[in-house]
């Protein structure tokens, strides 16, 4: 980035500042976009935006790429995996089935799914993530097509294996149902074969025929990568390379064609249809949202903050309920200030880390605070400059930013060791080196620094200096079995 451009985007940083004051009293919506292109330049936001309040929309913007080679461009009516966000389509469906006389949440679970090995959780514990069951996500890394060693090259497992590798292996319950709270995909994943086994259905279709139709959500579906639908301005996960480089893709998982804790793909405007059907009672009556909306209580009578697929707070004396998703590269959020009936629904698909700031970042906007800019990767910064002059002078623009720019740049040791590893995957050792050792001056007590320098010299056939590197290491953890046996391996003829 020259020197022209950096001046251009400090400017724009201080212009949004600036426009916070003078629009407290009315919508934000300049403070807004200047916000989230900040945010874009940065590399942390590439998605979309919505803003209503009683079903009337205020703000909605697009910004960014929907495709993993960056040549077709966001849409406000793009296509997102909601990831965990889904489940609050889960709970509905539960809740549905019970105002119909269906089933009672205090029925046990095996009830309706009676291979289920383990006793006591209820369908309530499973909506309330209280049951204690284990993480079916876990247990599929270990055991399912374990011979493929990458998880987004193994084959697709369903709901279907997921029960079955929890009959086969059996492992143990986290806790007796009712003790704790604890997020489980494995609960809601159990919910969407309630619904099957109750409708007689697949869970695609129920929702598709009770809840997305019937709301004109005409851009929603249950998503399979088994039989793919075709889905119109979809928007797919990707993410930067460390040097921001590069566009990976960041799409595919084999846990991609599990449902009822994910995998829904909607707009941000099909979700302002949701949001008003809620208010509205038009899929479940008012005290059965109502009840949604409350938060669990565990064995003990302590709150769980977490209702049915949603969470539950409060934002300056007025309630909230929200819920974030996270799923290969998309990161979701939506937001109900029930009060105001606000909305804000935000749908990004670079796999950035800095979504859960972006959002505060509007929210605060919205109330007429100044928001926070998430920090700018060392890593993409010191890859810019990789690109554009080489690695001669690195060690010293990186001290430069350092002394220069502390307050905006995220110097973490984890971004450091990132770009070296990526550099050492191209190839591009002496550049790796240099990385590296730079992490090493930037964090001198950490062993995994001075062990990734050292594997680092030793492709780049520095032996010696190798040897040496490990040796340090070795000294900040002299217990440590695997450096002893790396410096055995590398002092070897």
């Amino acid at each position: 980035m020259n020197s022209t451009t950096r001046h251009g985007l400090f400017l724009a940083v201080v212009f949004f500042l600036s426009c916070v004051g003078a629009l407290q009293a009315e919508f934000p919506t300049v403070g807004i976009d200047k916000y989230l292109d900040a945010c874009a330049a940065r590399g942390e936001f590439n998605g979309v935006v919505l803003v209503a309040r009683k079903g009337k929309v205020q703000y909605h913007r697009a910004l960014g790429k929907a495709s993993i080679d960056g040549g077709v461009p966001l849409r406000r009516d793009s296509v997102f995996r909601l990831a965990s966000v889904a489940k609050a389509f889960t709970a509905v469906s539960i809740l549905m089935l019970r105002e119909e006389g269906k089933l009672s949440l205090a029925d046990d679970v095996r009830k309706y799914v009676p291979t289920l090995p383990y006793a006591g959780a209820t369908i309530r514990h499973l909506l309330h993530h209280t049951s204690g069951l284990p993480d079916y996500v876990k247990l599929l890394d270990k055991h399912w097509d374990a011979e493929e060693g990458d998880l987004s090259r193994r084959r697709f497992a369903t709901n279907p294996d997921a029960l079955g590798q929890l009959i086969k292996h059996k492992p143990p319950v986290r806790f007796a149902p009712g003790k704790r709270w604890d997020y489980s995909n494995t609960g809601y994943m159990l919910l969407a074969l309630v619904v099957e086994k109750i409708s007689g259905v697949p869970f695609s279709d129920f929702l598709t025929r009770r809840i997305f139709a019937p709301l004109g959500m005409k851009n929603t579906v249950l998503f399979t990568p088994i039989t793919p639908p075709v889905i119109e301005n979809r928007a797919w996960g990707f993410r930067l390379s460390p040097d921001g480089g590069e566009r990976l893709a960041n799409d595919r998982n084999y846990l991609n064609a599990m449902y009822g804790d994910g995998e829904v793909y909607s707009t941000a405007g099909n979700l302002l249809k949701w949001d008003q059907a809620l208010y509205q009672a038009k899929l479940i009556p008012a005290a059965a949202v109502d009840e949604m909306f409350t938060p669990g209580r565990l064995s003990s009578g302590k709150d769980t903050g977490y209702g049915y697929g949603w969470g539950i707070g409060n934002r300056a004396g007025k309630k909230v309920v929200n819920h974030g998703g996270g799923w290969v590269g998309f990161r979701t959020w939506i937001d109900r200030e029930l009060e105001s009936r606000q909305l804000l629904v935000v749908l990004t698909n670079n796999s950035s880390r800095s979504m859960g700031m972006v959002r505060d970042g509007v929210l605060a906007l919205l109330a007429g605070k100044e928001p926070r800019l998430p920090k700018s990767p060392v890593s993409r910064l010191l890859g810019e400059r990789l690109r554009r002059e080489g690695v001669a002078g690195l060690k010293d623009e990186y001290r430069r930013l350092k002394s220069s720019r502390a307050k905006e740049i995220d110097f973490s040791e984890a971004r450091l060791r990132q770009l070296g590893s990526y550099l050492l995957g191209k190839k591009k050792t002496g550049e790796a080196v240099v990385v590296l050792e730079l992490n090493v001056e930037a964090y001198p007590k950490s062993v995994r620094a001075r062990e990734e320098l050292g594997d680092a010299l030793l492709a780049a056939g520095r032996r010696e200096e190798a040897v040496e590197v490990i040796k340090a290491a070795l000294n900040l953890a002299p217990g440590s079995d695997r450096l002893k046996r790396k410096l055995k391996e590398i002092k070897r003829p």
